[in-house]
């Protein structure tokens, strides 16, 4: 049953704020809270019937709390009952015995199932419009973070140990683990920790992962058979994928061999099976997830809208439908989104273009690190194809398929030519001539990296910097370890980081415009 607010007075409001003047997150929130939340918002969770519980505005202020102060569920538990700054940002009174750790996972997991994150985002971007902190319509940045998953990843012979341990749990609740275990050549599955092998033995390693995918494969095709319970279901196609993703199975004799490099959107937890590799940079990795946020403003102060995905999509994948989640937040769609590289590519400003908005994004210059002739030393005749070296010497490529089928081509140019070339220090090391490969829309990007160079595109583009005050922000108060697992669960998360940012910010704005006039007016 819903907990009712009392709004009776907690504190000495006065000799409070002058005390704590000079941290103003806590009078921010509190503030905010007071005029924002109302009990009325989160009705529709709660049953009519049965003992009122804990006003689940305080549970939903304690939330927005431990995620940036990064508490956990007892330190926030301890916090409520002795820390006098978080019961005022809580809207309680001092003698409050503290909101238990059990009430605060409980009320988090029906907020989880009603996306409030999304729609308090929505409404903290409308307060913003109506203080003028900024204006529909105009430009808008997006940038992404990694954000490590709440479970750890985990070698090949762990992963289908704990894929088959699951399936036979759900067994067990259907009483169908014994006729599971009849399939399996293995005995130890309940047994915490590897098998007791010679790890250092290549062929014993060999027959254990032999073994392990053996059973993962037979009892995936039992639990998918027909009439198992989607349940168990879902978990053997989980183990279906989990036992094959690593290996490489031979179709005469079975055998199998584990597969040299990192398979294509490997699974890496049977935990958290959305969970996935990533790459921000070519030295920086991280499993779990990535974080994608679209700021608004002069100053990029707002966040407008938050995605999650597993760590290893594009980065430009939802550019498009932030794009439209944006415009039904300001109620304008922006005129141009900003970017990063990781956001020059073609197809998405094809699809942006769709939207009529204009994609603003750097597009790196090519580089070659033994400071040889780079490509755009060389002359490209797209709609003629070939390409004219600096020494004016010619190499062919395939028009149709530039043109027509929009794949990258190469032009090889003649190694006889290139070994005689008074240019050939220059150019290349290789015996076999210098190759150059064409993009479709080369000549467009050439022309674009050119108006980098204006002072202009530099003034225009220095501002997509200021988001990355945006991402220091939440990275450092709840944004970089997902504390749930599942997707959805984490981009509840960020959209309350996101939340708690965009408060602080709107809360700045009014106390500047607060004047002596105005406190005498009462208004």
């Amino acid at each position: 049953m819903l907990g009712q607010l009392d709004d009776s007075a907690a504190f000495d409001e006065v000799t409070w704020r002058e005390r704590r003047r000079k941290k103003p997150y806590w009078r921010n929130l509190h503030d905010w809270a007071q005029e924002n939340l109302r009990i009325e918002d989160f009705e529709p969770l709660y049953s009519n019937i049965g003992r009122p519980s804990v006003c689940p505005v305080h549970t939903f202020l304690a939330t927005l709390i431990q995620l940036e102060k990064g508490y956990s569920d007892r330190e926030m538990e301890e916090a409520s009952e002795c820390d006098e700054r978080v019961k005022y940002a809580l809207l309680v009174k001092r003698d409050l015995a503290g909101i238990d750790a059990v009430t605060l996972c409980r009320h988090r997991s029906l907020l989880f199932a009603n996306d409030y994150g999304r729609k308090l985002l929505v409404r903290t971007v409308s307060q913003a419009i109506e203080l003028g902190i900024f204006s529909p319509g105009s430009r808008a940045v997006v940038d992404s973070f990694m954000v490590w998953g709440a479970r750890a990843a985990t070698d090949t012979y762990t992963l289908i140990r704990k894929a088959i341990r699951m399936v036979l749990k759900l067994g067990s609740l259907c009483e169908l683990e014994q006729r599971m275990r009849l399939l399996l050549d293995r005995s130890d599955y309940d047994i915490d920790g590897k098998p007791e092998i010679d790890w250092e033995d290549a062929e014993q390693k060999r027959l254990l992962l032999q073994s392990l995918v053996d059973d993962g494969v037979r009892l995936a095709k039992f639990a998918q058979s027909e009439g198992m319970p989607d349940d168990i279901r879902s978990a053997g196609e989980l183990l279906e994928r989990i036992s094959t993703q690593d290996v490489e199975i031979c179709k005469e004799t079975g055998r199998v061999e584990l597969r040299q490099g990192v398979s294509r959107d490997r699974v890496i937890s049977v935990a958290d099976p959305e969970m996935r590799h990533g790459r921000k940079t070519s030295s920086l990795k991280s499993d779990g997830y990535k974080a994608y946020i679209a700021t608004v403003g002069d100053n990029a102060q707002i966040i407008a809208d938050v995605v999650v995905t597993p760590a290893n999509a594009a980065d430009s994948e939802p550019v498009p439908e932030m794009v439209d989640r944006i415009e039904e937040a300001t109620g304008s769609k922006p005129e141009e989104i900003m970017g990063d590289s990781a956001y020059s590519g073609e197809e998405l400003e094809e699809k942006l273009a769709e939207k009529q908005v204009e994609l603003v994004a750097k597009i790196p210059a090519p580089v070659n690190k033994k400071g040889l002739f780079t490509k755009d030393d060389f002359e490209i005749e797209e709609s003629r194809g070939f390409v004219m070296c600096p020494a004016k010497q010619y190499a062919y490529f395939d028009i149709n398929r530039l043109l027509n089928e929009h794949k990258v081509v190469r032009a090889d140019f003649r190694p006889d030519v290139c070994n005689n070339c008074e240019l050939e220090s220059r150019c290349t090391e290789s015996s076999k001539g210098r190759t150059i490969r064409v993009r479709p829309h080369e000549a467009k990007r050439r022309a674009k990296r050119r108006h980098q160079k204006t002072a202009e595109f530099r003034e225009k583009y220095s501002r997509r910097a200021l988001t990355e005050q945006r991402i220091a922000h939440c990275t450092r108060h709840g944004g970089r370890v997902s504390r749930f697992v599942g997707r959805a669960k984490t981009e509840f998360q960020e959209l309350l980081v996101a939340v708690n940012r965009n408060i602080q910010e709107i809360m700045k704005v009014r106390v500047s415009l607060v004047t002596p006039e105005r406190l005498l007016a009462g208004t």
